[in-house]
Order: C-alpha cells, then structure tokens, then sequence
C-alpha cells in the first residue's frame, strides 16, 4: 500500500498520477509504503500504522514524459468500470479476447485471471476458493468457444471447410466444372492458414525490430 509520496499523503491513484506529473526522469524522490503482507493483516477500518519510507531516483517509460517509479498500482475504479460491462455485447467479446490480450496488456485490469500480478491480492474478497470456481469455469468456456470457433474455419480439414467445399463443390457443379473442386478448397484452406501464421507473426516481428532499434 503507498501511503505518501514525496512526504505528501495519496489515497487515490490519481494522487499518485498528480504528483508524478511533476517530476521528470532522473529526479530523486521518497516513497513510504505498507508491504503486502502487513496490509492483508489489518481490519478493513481502523489506523494504518507507519510503513516504511524508500528514496531512489525515476525512471523514464515511453509511454510517458514525467518521471516513472516503476510500479503498478491496483485500479480498483478501473475494475468495476470492466467489470459492469461484461454483460453487455462488447463485455461477451472483451471476455473472448482476454487470453490474447496477454501479448498486448490493453486490459489489465483483467490480466488478473490470466497471470500472477500485484492485483491478486482482489482474489482474497470474498474468498479464494470462490476466484478458484471463477477461473475454472471462464477457462472452461473459453476454451469450448475457441475451439467451435475454430472449428468452424473455412479451412479443411475442419468442420467448417468441408462445409466450405460442398459449397464450392455445388457452385462449379452447375458451372460445369467440378474438377476445379480440390484446388480451389486448397486455395482457400492456405489462405486462411496464412492469415492466422500473420496474426501470430506480424505483432511478435514488430516487437521485435522495435526492441532492436537504436
């Protein structure tokens, strides 16, 4: 828990954010803290006894001018945002996504069901047995919606490019040329095999000449 920064007491993130705004990368500051260990043992109300005060100097990010210290902090106002929108048709589709935003972190708020991060300390309300149920059944479910999702590509040898082929096969039969069927359900098969190898390749190849770059 960061109770103050630079000697000034913050009890939001956006606290943090404005007082960080003012700084710029290589400035020296103090930071006083709870370690996790002591917050999960203290009662919801009540006074936070003094933690422990750390001084070292920013850092800079790209995603940002102002000095960076370095850590992640829980956006609990974030959560409840993402949280109140997965019943709609664009939280069904966030929930769909989720796994593959891994690669991406534009939701991580959420990355908490995917990997072990400081926002695991949201497992423990109201019990961990409860989060163990929660990811059991979103991994079951997501991985029977991709798998009939991917299942019904239009590529043989899945259900969905034999479904494909009868339906070429129907089309060049009153063309008159039903021996054009295997190429042209080959064709189309490795087109979709491309397009799923560049999904995969393209952001891994970006990444990567970015990290090499001066």
């Amino acid at each position: 828990m960061i109770q103050e920064v630079n000697g000034q007491h913050v009890g939001s993130i956006g606290d943090i954010s404005s007082i960080l705004s003012g700084t710029r990368p290589g400035d020296r500051i103090s930071l006083t803290v709870l370690p996790a260990e002591v917050v999960s043992n203290l009662p919801p109300a009540g006074p936070r006894p003094a933690g422990t005060t750390y001084t070292f100097n920013l850092t800079s990010a790209p995603d940002r001018s102002y000095g960076y210290m370095g850590v992640s902090y829980y956006n609990s106002d974030a959560i409840v945002t993402v949280m109140k929108s997965l019943p709609s048709p664009m939280g069904f589709l966030l929930l769909a996504y989720l796994p593959v935003d891994l690669l991406y972190n534009q939701v991580s708020p959420l990355h908490m069901l995917l990997v072990n991060t400081p926002d695991q300390a949201f497992y423990t309300t109201p019990s961990p047995p409860l989060w163990g149920v929660v990811h059991f059944l979103f991994w079951c479910g997501w991985f029977n919606l991709m798998v009939g999702t991917f299942n019904a590509l239009p590529m043989v040898p899945f259900d969905g490019g034999f479904i494909m082929k009868e339906g070429v096969s129907g089309l060049l039969r009153r063309l008159g040329r039903p021996h054009l069927v295997d190429r042209i359900a080959l064709v189309i098969s490795l087109l979709i095999l491309a397009m799923i190898v560049l999904i995969v390749t393209i952001p891994l190849m970006v990444s990567l000449i970015t990290t090499m770059g001066p």
